[in-house]
């Protein structure tokens, strides 16, 4: 059973951006999908292969005026996207044999889904977080036509912009870097919350450095805007009354365990009818705010009369935040020992912002930087566990949460899918 389960999951998961896009087209085929294919100009993929942002809309396809719609989307943060294309491709692939959902999908008149992969094509290819011109994405959907990327302020990034910016990366790697961390952080009389909002709730003043948005809308957030448009979810839509954005992110939390996180607090009690209260995750207690991310497109798009709008992302963990990558140095019986506290383990574990900050480096460098350099490897690992458990953990819940959220839009009669 073991050996079957684990032949299931690489059927799925995908080693690059390449494999993955053409996992989720043949998937999305099968599944009788609409497919439009957002091709990102003047880009290439490692092996010279098109770069586009691939959409499989089911349901009412037809309806330019729908009056419910599921928006499912992946690879946001580059990386982070094997695993929102693994659950992607697998609810396609479980659509194309079963004829209870199709048929549901298919009568359910004026209802939508669109499943969106590799909302940052780039960054998935080369193994990136931020896309070709080192923007993040999850910070540059800033859409009210008041508030320009120029107009956003993080006072407090510039305290911490000289550890994180690339030529701050001394010869010791990551002991020196977290030395400097340590006092930065002591700077800020050791208030973490106020520090990760510092460096992880976005900037737009400085090109070389973390969490940057950008100073406009980046080509590929504005051809998926313009697609969502165009599917339905737009200002002259009146028929307009449900919409649900799930984004899928990893890297924060427990290695494997999931959380849903949403930037309002108004609407955690809503989620939780749908999803269950213990698996909302609400933008209070150490959660640092983001400006301009993905769950902002609903509000700014959708038309005023639609009054059921929930955004929300589903991040699955991988790794700690910060290591020190020591664990190469130590006997297996020392390790063994230190891994069952997790204030020591972190002396063992790489870290997410760790792997980020080196592959800036060398993105800076070189923005053709080989995936077989070391630094891509890194980043991969801190945002793609390729573990048996992790990605049955990853299918499991990304299955779980799809069809609570295809309930919600009154998809109810999953055939046994769920």
């Amino acid at each position: 059973e073991g050996e079957h389960r684990s032949s299931m999951e690489e059927d799925y998961f995908a080693d690059t951006y390449q494999e993955a896009r053409e996992k989720f087209l043949k998937a999305a085929k099968a599944a009788g999908a609409k497919i439009e294919s957002l091709e990102l100009k003047g880009q290439k993929g490692p092996e010279g292969e098109t770069l586009a942002i691939d959409i499989a809309v089911l349901g009412d396809v037809n309806n330019s005026n729908p009056e419910s719609l599921l928006l499912h989307t992946s690879g946001v943060h580059g990386p982070e996207g094997f695993a929102g294309s693994a659950i992607q491709t697998w609810f396609l692939t479980q659509l194309a044999k079963n004829d209870e959902l199709r048929n549901e999908l298919g009568r359910k008149k004026g209802t939508k889904i669109a499943l969106v992969h590799a909302v940052n094509p780039y960054g998935m290819a080369w193994i990136r977080r931020y896309n070709e011109n080192n923007v993040d994405l999850n910070r540059n959907f800033l859409l009210d036509p008041k508030q320009s990327h120029a107009d956003i302020q993080n006072v407090d990034y510039p305290l911490v912009h000289e550890i994180f910016k690339p030529s701050s990366y001394g010869y010791f790697g990551n002991a020196h870097f977290m030395l400097r961390l340590c006092k930065v952080v002591a700077g800020f009389s050791f208030n973490f919350k106020r520090f990760k909002q510092a460096v992880a709730g976005g900037q737009y003043d400085f090109k070389d450095g973390f969490f940057y948005g950008g100073d406009r809308l980046q080509p590929g957030p504005q051809m998926l805007v313009d697609a969502f448009k165009t599917i339905g979810l737009n200002k002259d839509n009146k028929q307009l009354d449900t919409v649900l954005l799930l984004d899928i992110h990893t890297g924060l939390g427990k290695n494997g365990v999931d959380i849903l996180i949403t930037m309002d607090e108004k609407i955690c009690g809503r989620l939780g009818d749908i999803y269950g209260k213990s698996h909302i995750q609400p933008p209070t207690g150490d959660m640092y705010k983001v400006l301009g991310s993905t769950l902002d497109i609903v509000e700014s798009l959708a038309p005023t009369t639609a009054k059921n709008l929930l955004s929300v992302c589903q991040e699955f963990g991988t790794i700690p935040m910060l290591g020190l990558n020591l664990g190469w140095m130590l006997p297996t019986s020392l390790k063994s020992m230190i891994v069952r506290l997790p204030v020591l383990n972190a002396l063992l574990c790489d870290g997410v912002l760790n792997a980020m900050l080196e592959e800036l480096v060398a993105w800076c460098k070189n923005p053709k930087t080989s995936l077989a350099h070391k630094c891509k490897d890194r980043l991969k690992a801190a945002f793609y566990d390729q573990s048996t458990s992790w990605k049955r953990r990853i299918l499991h819940r990304g299955r779980t949460v799809l069809c609570q959220s295809l309930s919600h839009i009154g998809i109810t009669k999953h055939g046994g899918l769920c």
